[in-house]
């Protein structure tokens, strides 16, 4: 095992811890937000400033925000900052993170008190059906998100620069037309201003989509090598993934709201809480849908592993280049400080693609299988 290897392994290890702390912290702390009173209180303070609903609901998600970066603040420190310095990933000082943290707040601030004004509207004009209402609303929210972060909130932290009349450059758009893909660009990221690993995407839905390259990928990839990551980007447009995607998320939010709907009947009742359009009862709907979302977290990873390897696939065949794939896989593995061969249960549990060794073997079986 290279040293490269077990310090993938402890990085990962790492992060998996931190990720169950927080799960765990988040559970308690909801709870505590809860039955201490806390949200009640809270709700309280701010229906203080005016009996109108929304602006009730304004000042309570604007105070549950800030206090929840605060509480979490630890937790983003490490993973985002302390350990990924450790680790030599980051290349940010601290002010640059700062920054960052609080542009990201600003941006989650906004799409929460979107989220919970419609929510509570809902909630407060469906009657027993508010699930129905609220689900419905969740996916056209969720659509506006994904036509909106290429266009809007990618740009705030990173600047694009287009790449255009180069050899590169025009292999891909090639590579994109051949396949009946539609592109407004292809684009260099200046990745390197906050981090040594390497990434590239097709970004954007309908008439957004953009190819994006990472400054980190084009210093350390050969051309052949980004071709193939790209056509594996481009095979998921071309699959359709984002919207299969979209409709899987659709089905899994639609069974977890009629469940979530259900249990909040029943807690209400049985814990005597007020009900579920009073928004001191928030941190309940909080805590059922985290709960849900980790449960559900192996499941939608075992669709995005199917989806993945369907684009590793396509990638081979759309430019007949497994070496160069293989070449790709390896160096992004070091880059990113990625395992290759993850602990089988942890890969199960949190892992949206295959291992890096999956992909490997696979590309090896395709050079096998075609003679090449």
């Amino acid at each position: 095992m290279t040293e490269n290897v077990k310090n993938a392994k402890r990085y990962e290890m790492a992060q998996n811890i931190l990720f169950v702390l927080e799960v765990i912290f988040t559970v308690i702390a909801l709870l505590l937000f809860l039955f201490t009173g806390a949200s009640r209180r809270l709700a309280g303070f701010a229906g203080g400033f005016s009996g109108n609903t929304a602006i009730l609901i304004f000042i309570y998600t604007v105070i549950l925000c800030a206090g929840a970066v605060l509480i979490y603040f630890p937790f983003h420190l490490y993973g985002g900052y302390l350990l990924r310095r450790k680790f030599e990933l980051s290349t940010q000082s601290f002010k640059s993170w700062f920054l960052d943290q609080l542009k990201g707040f600003v941006i989650a601030l906004v799409f929460a008190l979107i989220f919970f004004e419609g929510l509570y509207f809902v909630i407060g004009y469906a009657g027993d059906s508010w699930w129905i209402w609220a689900w419905a609303f969740i996916v056209l929210l969720s659509v506006a998100v994904s036509y909106l972060f290429p266009v809007l909130i990618l740009p705030l932290f990173y600047k694009l620069e287009a790449l255009d009349k180069t050899s590169l450059a025009e292999k891909l758009a090639n590579l994109a037309a051949l396949h009946g893909i539609r592109l407004i660009g292809i684009y260099r990221m200046n990745m390197s201003v906050r981090t040594k690993e390497g990434n590239a995407a097709v970004i954007g839905l309908g008439s957004t989509k953009k190819i994006i390259l990472g400054d980190t990928i084009m210093q350390n990839f050969a051309d052949d090598e980004i071709e193939t990551i790209i056509a594996h980007e481009l095979a998921h447009h071309k699959h359709s993934d984002m919207w299969r995607m979209l409709a899987w998320n659709c089905l899994t939010s639609f069974v977890v709201l009629w469940v979530v709907g259900a249990m909040l009947d029943w807690s209400v009742q049985r814990l005597e809480l007020k009900g579920i359009g009073d928004i001191s009862t928030l941190p309940l709907l909080l805590l059922f849908l985290f709960l849900f979302s980790v449960v559900s977290m192996p499941l939608n990873n075992v669709f995005s592993r199917w989806r993945e390897r369907l684009a590793d696939q396509s990638a081979l065949e759309w430019t007949n280049k497994p070496d160069a794939f293989i070449r790709a896989m390896s160096k992004l593995a070091e880059q990113n400080l990625a395992d290759p061969n993850p602990n089988p249960v942890i890969h199960f549990l949190l892992h949206s693609h295959p291992t890096i060794k999956e992909r490997i073997a696979m590309a090896e079986s395709w050079i096998v299988e075609r003679g090449t």
